[in-house]
């Protein structure tokens, strides 16, 4: 099943603003929208703790669940926030319960111990597999 021209700008962005900086960086993806009072609590500990961490290769990335509908089906979001962290390409944690700075903190420590971040340039991979997983 082919994409129409909405869902393949969708995966063009994700592509550019997600898996490929999450090629070198860990890229904390977080789901959101504008209405969501719990989405407005977490925003600044993600922003503060990401901002912290910018230079061990920690990256926040956003996306609006309303605008991109399209993704957050392909992640199967069902409520929200819903916060991943990516590399290479692949979720490699839920972050959804690290609700507090110290939590979060912890669980990217963790993370940055195991995952070469920063380390060289990788290919990225197909998009494809995010669009299977949705359908």
């Amino acid at each position: 099943m082919g994409l129409n021209l909405e869902e393949q700008k969708a995966v063009d962005r994700f592509r550019k603003d997600i898996v490929e900086p999450s090629m070198t960086n860990l890229v904390v993806l977080d789901f959101w929208a504008e209405w969501c009072g719990p989405c407005k609590a977490l925003t600044p500990v993600l922003e503060k703790v990401c901002g912290e961490y910018a230079d061990k290769g920690v990256v926040l990335a956003k996306i609006n669940v309303d605008e991109e509908q399209f993704i957050a089906a392909q992640f199967q979001v069902r409520s929200i926030p819903t916060v991943y962290a990516m590399f290479q390409g692949q979720p490699v944690a839920d972050l959804t319960n690290a609700r507090t700075e110290s939590q979060l903190r912890e669980t990217l420590d963790q993370l940055l111990a195991q995952l070469p971040v920063g380390g060289g340039e990788q290919t990225a991979p197909e998009v494809a597999q995010f669009i299977e997983m949705g359908e």
